[in-house]
């Protein structure tokens, strides 16, 4: 009987302080949140840093000329956002200026990304350049990963033939990407 007595004492023991030990697990909550903030950027196609135009003939000079840049411009943005076009100044030559207004740039839809939601509503601002800032692109919506062709078009040339001589006549043109 002391042997059974035994048993049934070491059976309460175990089983009691497995109960308690599985009681005594004590439990804490920790909070977690993410925070996606306002993400923009603006890429130029490195392929095409320099736009670069010869007026060398009468056609080009009485007409002005035309150059098309595909996928010139990739946008990302977590928001609408609006894509800002300026000229650092005039187009300047060695001796003198030609008005920067004289070159217009032309926004359009580049090919599309696969990370595309669908088609937005995206409206373009073609414009004459200027040193004073301009919108282009109005996004009514964020994207991560748009395109944009542009095409740079420079007017007649023709009234400055007499008193501006040959060469090379530049200015910086910088693109911007702000919150619409």
């Amino acid at each position: 009987m002391k042997y059974l007595n035994y048993i049934v004492l070491v059976f309460f023991i175990l089983f009691f302080s497995y109960t308690s030990v599985g009681q005594s697990i004590l439990k804490n909550e920790v909070q977690f949140s993410a925070h996606l903030g306002e993400v923009r950027s603006i890429q130029i196609n490195q392929s095409q840093f320099n736009i670069n135009l010869s007026i060398n003939t009468l056609s080009a000079l009485m007409n002005g000329l035309a150059i098309k840049k595909e996928n010139h411009i990739e946008v990302t943005s977590t928001s609408e956002y609006q894509i800002q076009v300026v000229a650092s100044s005039e187009l300047e030559g060695e001796q003198t200026f030609i008005p920067v207004n004289t070159v217009s740039v032309i926004p359009s839809l580049g090919s599309s990304s696969v990370f595309n939601y669908q088609e937005k509503e995206i409206y373009f601002s073609p414009v004459s350049l200027s040193t004073h800032v301009q919108n282009i692109i109005t996004s009514g919506q964020g994207e991560i990963s748009r395109f944009f062709d542009v095409s740079y078009q420079l007017s007649s040339w023709l009234a400055y033939i007499k008193d501006h001589p040959s060469g090379s006549y530049r200015t910086t043109i910088t693109y911007s990407i702000v919150a619409n």
